[in-house]
């Protein structure tokens, strides 16, 4: 089951990686667009592993209930972002 889930979730998600890629290379002068991918990649990067290790501290000492509640604040941080963004390029 751990491994069907992970073959969603990399089929989901890897479509949206693709996308922000795409979209940050349109967005920044021809100059940055090498600093800019390669600061998103990083940036990405330690994202996960530090999503990884808090959710897996929070599942262990908290139940799912509680991870899952965590996982959604989390990504709720970037509603406020995407619509200051995209009130500035209106």
């Amino acid at each position: 089951m751990i491994i069907g889930a992970q073959l969603l979730h990399g089929l989901t998600f890897g479509g949206l990686y693709v996308v922000s890629v795409s979209y940050l290379s349109e967005a920044v002068d021809e100059d940055l667009k090498g600093l800019a991918l390669s600061l998103y990649s990083i940036n990405s990067g330690i994202a996960r592993f530090l999503g990884n290790y808090f959710l897996g501290f929070l599942v262990d000492n908290y139940g799912f209930v509680t991870m899952y509640y965590a996982a959604a604040l989390i990504s709720a941080f970037s509603i406020p972002i995407l619509v200051l963004l995209s009130q500035r390029d209106a």
